[in-house]
């Protein structure tokens, strides 16, 4: 009973011992002979700094004064512990990258004045028919001549949209449209007999039968004919 009330009083002053000093080889045989249990000599060691002699003089000497087994490998594992080099600094974390603006791509816008104009195609054509058949009226844009149509032939043309004037030989026999962008327009040439000649008028025909008519012609000769109005012809 003695000796346990012994170990408790010293387990409460042994850190005041030796709280100004290491302890050391000399401090554990002390605690030894004075009584101390393996286990609370274990304890001691495990929460106190320590400066122990673990060469083969050191470990003998300790044997020989009667440290335990158990305690000389404690010293042994405390020194281990303190010769272990330090961990490596945790470095810092990497910002999160942060995504890049989505690169919405446009197309590509042409440099001015080289853009294709908005057009639309007139379908200028002629019935075979034997009246007026040695004839070949000319049909006109604003004023400019596209091509004459023979017996029996038709003009397709690309002409801007926008406001034109549109006419054969016979220009108060002619048609002032809007043109829109993409549309087909069928215009019919009509012979009329006059007193003294016979004279050429456009019609306007709805494109179901401008496009059912111009399937029995034939197509103007090129090298006869304007297939495209330029934007600046008026």
């Amino acid at each position: 009973m003695r000796k346990s009330i012994l170990a408790v009083v010293f387990l409460v002053i042994c850190p005041l011992l030796f709280a100004q000093q290491a302890l050391n080889n000399d401090s554990v045989i002390k605690l030894i002979k004075a009584g101390l249990s393996d286990d609370l000599v274990i304890s001691t060691i495990n929460s106190q700094a320590g400066k122990y002699d673990t060469s083969t003089d050191g470990l003998i000497a300790l044997k020989t004064a009667g440290v335990s087994d158990r305690v000389v490998s404690t010293i042994v594992a405390k020194v281990a512990e303190a010769a272990q080099p330090a961990p490596p600094p945790i470095p810092p974390l990497a910002p999160m990258p942060v995504a890049a603006p989505a690169i919405v791509a446009h197309p590509a816008t042409a440099p001015a004045g080289t853009q294709e104009a908005a057009t639309a195609t007139v379908h200028f054509y002629r019935y075979k028919q034997y009246m007026g058949s040695a004839l070949k009226p000319s049909v006109y844009c604003d004023n400019t001549e596209l091509g004459r149509l023979g017996n029996g032939h038709y003009l397709d043309v690309k002409i801007p949209v926008g406001p034109h004037t549109l006419y054969a030989e016979d220009k108060q026999a002619g048609a002032a449209v809007t043109l829109e962008d993409g549309k087909d327009y069928y215009f019919r040439t009509d012979v009329q007999i006059g007193f003294w000649k016979g004279h050429f008028r456009l019609t306007m025909v709805m494109p179901e039968q401008g496009k059912y008519d111009v399937e029995k012609l034939t197509p103007l000769d090129s090298k006869d004919a304007v297939h495209e109005v330029p934007p600046t012809a008026r």
